[in-house]
């Protein structure tokens, strides 16, 4: 078995991946069926030629980069919850 210190950074790490997968996933679906989200959310004009955004493109980008930090926190928090279960065991 690892040890301690390696096996927290291994489940922060994993933690981290998991929360990208599942942001680019939950991304990839709202910019899939909700694109004006992205239009609405930074107050994109529908005259404004300027940049056309993909909806596609703008929730995979969110969802990716929300789902870094969400990964990360929950990553640390079970660190963390493992850390204060061993030293009550003790």
């Amino acid at each position: 078995m690892a040890s301690f210190p390696v096996r927290s950074f291994l489940i922060i790490f994993c933690c981290t991946i998991c929360g990208v997968v599942v942001g680019l996933i939950v991304g990839l679906i709202m910019g899939s069926i909700a694109p004006d989200f992205g239009r609405a959310l930074f107050g994109y004009r529908s005259g404004n030629e300027e940049y056309a955004f993909d909806g596609r493109q703008l929730g995979i980008g969110l969802g990716i980069a929300n789902g870094v930090w969400v990964g990360l926190f929950a990553g640390i928090a079970l660190v963390i919850a493992e850390a204060i279960k061993y030293l009550k065991k003790d």
